[in-house]
């Protein structure tokens, strides 16, 4: 706690300096008071702006491993050139961990950006590096059409090189992508670091064929010649008016596949009603795997009902390593032989369903004066319990707070399926024995809330609750975000 008190007389020193020099930027922390009083997170986000550039500076400070990351982040015009740059630092080696800059410029309605990325660990949440995932064009409908076959995030190139320069050229319909990427190459014994040709990719989303139908195309080139060409026809026919299909045609050097890609259409329930469904070709069958309904009650009021349907899944993939905790003393260790399937759910992640399992004692707890020695076999006192979340009703509102802003509630109810675990058919014959068991009442498996509430204009009070009826574990965070 005294890193977090330090942590809290810096952002306060910082943000009376910011008063001063014209500097802006946010507070924002988040401290675990349950199971474990703790700091979870906290980051101090600082923003000097002169001559229209933005230098911001961003700091993240966990209870875990202390002052975690520093971000220096640059974005501002050159003349008619838009430049962006980010650079990553290792604080407690000290040590640098990644960067990139890139400029960018619109040239008679033809979109041209130049980017070098250096270093490795890239993640989504980089500061900044969102807005370079489709290097400067817009193209939100590509991530989920055709299996995602024609993405041209390059941060694919950063986890296998070190340092890469990528050139890009977009103007609907057509975008093209030129990597080059640093490959360390031996010469007499020593290594010379020189950029060399990657991969050359030319796109083409939309294009009208006829019937009202749309195809896409990407035709790729790397250093050995030819990749592939991808040719994708979107919404081709319909089904039942219920579920449209897109065919995905790849060629390769030595090959050529043919993939269907389903969707659901939009059913006329007022646009509330989210459809969850999967359908394969062969045989020709349609698996529901859930429904949820939104009904808006006001302005930023609604309440959501979600509900996804079981089905055999892979819980344990061959040859993992599995570990069960029992209690502080026994552990059991398991190699699973094959693939073990069982009772999962598909569902958006904002839905929040959980699973897990958890280690229950079969008969009463043991008195303070038992011996703690260990079981033979720990399946004999203890249970094995498997608990998957399929179900939730969700409702959230808001209203005006102090100083012209608004709170907001969030409340939450889950339903769970809980099974019991046969350990014994488990280690011997690699074969998940299960057997449903109701140990919560209604089936309710988790409650939580979040809430936030403005005290001043610029300060925010947050926390966010939950209960398991299934562990007993209770969670508890209080956090604030202060702007400046």
């Amino acid at each position: 706690m005294k890193r977090a008190f330090a942590v809290c007389a810096a952002v306060l020193l910082m943000g009376a300096a910011g008063f001063s020099f014209g500097l802006t930027g946010s507070w924002s922390t988040e401290i675990d008071i349950l199971p474990a009083l703790g700091l979870e997170e906290t980051s101090v986000t600082l923003t000097y702006s002169v001559a229209g550039w933005d230098i911001t500076s961003k700091s993240v400070f966990t209870g875990d491993e202390g002052f975690k990351e520093q971000f220096f982040q640059l974005a501002g015009t050159l003349a008619f050139v838009n430049v962006s740059g980010l650079m990553v630092f290792d604080p407690m080696v000290p040590a640098y961990k990644r960067a990139y800059l890139r400029a960018s410029m619109d040239l008679l309605g033809v979109g041209l950006g130049l980017g070098w990325y250096h270093g490795t660990g890239w993640d989504e949440e980089d500061p900044g590096i969102g807005e370079e995932l489709w290097l400067g064009w817009e193209h939100p409908d590509v991530a989920g059409r055709l299996g995602t076959p024609f993405a041209l995030n390059h941060l694919a190139y950063l986890s296998a090189y070190e340092s890469a320069v990528v050139l890009d050229v977009g103007g609907d319909p057509f975008h093209a992508q030129l990597v080059l990427v640093d490959r360390h190459q031996e010469i007499n014994g020593l290594t010379v670091n020189a950029f060399g040709f990657h991969k050359v990719t030319g796109l083409m989303l939309g294009m009208p064929l006829c019937c009202g139908i749309t195809f896409d195309a990407q035709l790729t080139f790397t250093k050995a010649g030819f990749g592939e060409l991808k040719l994708g026809m979107n919404e081709l026919f319909t089904l039942m008016d219920l579920f449209t299909a897109d065919v995905l045609i790849t060629y390769g050097v030595d090959y050529k596949s043919v993939a269907v890609n389903w969707d659901v259409v939009d059913f006329p329930v007022v646009g509330c009603l989210e459809v969850l469904a999967d359908v394969t070709i062969s045989p020709m069958a349609v698996t529901l795997q859930g429904f949820g309904i939104t009904c808006v009650l006001g302005d930023c009021n609604e309440i959501f009902f979600g509900t996804a349907f079981s089905s055999d899944q892979v819980l344990f993939e061959q040859g993992g390593l599995y570990t069960f905790a029992f209690d502080e003393q026994v552990d059991i260790f398991w190699i699973a032989l094959e693939d073990i399937t069982g009772p999962g759910v598909t569902a958006p992640v904002n839905w929040g369903l959980r699973s897990g399992w958890l280690a229950a004692r079969i008969g009463p707890d043991p008195q303070p004066s038992d011996p703690p020695s260990p079981p033979a076999n720990p399946w004999d006192e203890w249970d094995l319990l498997y608990w998957l979340e399929y179900e939730v009703i969700a409702l959230s509102f808001c209203g005006p707070g102090c100083c012209g802003a608004e709170y907001e509630v969030g409340i939450a109810l889950y339903w769970a399926e809980v099974y019991s675990v046969d350990m014994q058919a488990l280690w011997g014959n690699n074969v998940l024995d299960l057997t449903q068991v109701y140990p919560t009442l209604l089936g309710l498996s988790r409650i939580s809330g979040a809430f936030s509430v403005p005290v001043m204009a610029n300060l925010f009070l947050e926390t966010t609750m939950g209960y398991s009826m299934v562990t007993e574990a209770i969670e508890l965070t209080l956090g604030w975000t202060f702007t400046f």
